[in-house]
């Protein structure tokens, strides 16, 4: 077994831009072998946050670390729907539940934990964007997304619009475009 300081740098490596979160399968492939993995939750040098999902213990508490989480068990993942709203911050929705769409042919060997909602999808390059580091779905597709499933009030969601526009999120058109069709009658 290698040593635990070069262990834990080569973890740190992969989990600096996660806010301290990783995935088992991420560091396996930096060499680091389940047995050290185990051996660093026994120390306290690691937390397990969800299956083969992991967080440095000593690496400072992240308002988002519930998003990585959910990125990195899911992964490859984005977040989508309500909390892609969240996330680009024209939404306060206090909901537990993390939405995530993961691609069509997705073969999650393993059950959701209760509070992810997944949506299989496949996602264009071009709806797909980061924001401060977490995968999310555009806003353009997010709103559509929350307009079609119907999820939130559809003034919560024109004043959500409205918020984007008015921050420059959407370029004026596509705010817009959004704006009159959250007006208009019920298309679904």
């Amino acid at each position: 077994m290698a040593k635990i300081s070069a262990v834990l740098d080569r973890i740190f490596q992969v989990a600096v831009e996660r806010d301290g979160y990783f995935a088992a399968s991420d560091v396996r492939a930096e060499g680091v072998a389940d047995a050290e993995l185990y051996r660093l939750m026994a120390r306290g040098d690691i937390e397990r946050v969800n299956r083969g999902v992991y967080r440095l213990a000593r690496f400072p508490t992240s308002p988002n670390g519930d998003l990585w989480a959910a990125l990195l068990w899911a992964q490859p993942a984005l977040l989508s729907h309500v909390t892609a709203l969240r996330v680009h911050g024209v939404l306060e929705d206090p909901t537990p539940f993390v939405d995530l769409t993961v691609p069509s042919d997705s073969r999650l060997r393993k059950e959701a934990p209760p509070q992810y909602r997944l949506h299989p999808a496949d996602v264009a390059d071009g709806d797909r964007t980061t924001v401060s580091g977490l995968a999310v779905t555009s806003l353009r597709r997010s709103i559509l997304e929350v307009f079609v499933e119907g999820s939130i009030d559809r003034a919560q969601l024109r004043a959500a619009t409205q918020t984007a526009l008015e921050r420059g999120l959407l370029d004026q058109a596509s705010g817009e475009q959004m704006l009159r069709l959250l007006g208009s009658a019920d298309l679904f």
